[in-house]
């Protein structure tokens, strides 16, 4: 009797991960990774949640020139008036 679901062949599987971008292919790993995690750590889901009502400009992670910048960067004809 055929049997309407067969089981995936590895090597197409293989074949199928490896032609996918490497961007991808780390995002899908890190997209498990985290559910994965929240399998163990269910307080990973509220970490990670936006919430309207929690989030405005004051919230928010700034990143602008000086500030990323370690002190190795920094050049100090920048900083002269």
């Amino acid at each position: 009797m055929v049997s309407f679901f067969q089981v995936p062949d590895a090597r197409r599987i293989r074949s199928f991960f490896t032609k996918l971008p490497l961007a991808t292919r780390l995002l899908l790993l890190l997209f498990t990774a985290f559910w994965l995690a929240k399998a163990f750590r269910p307080e990973l889901e509220q970490w990670g949640a936006l919430i309207p009502q929690e989030i405005n400009l004051g919230t928010r992670e700034s990143c602008n020139g000086s500030q990323c910048m370690g002190a190795a960067n920094s050049h100090p004809a920048q900083y002269t008036d």
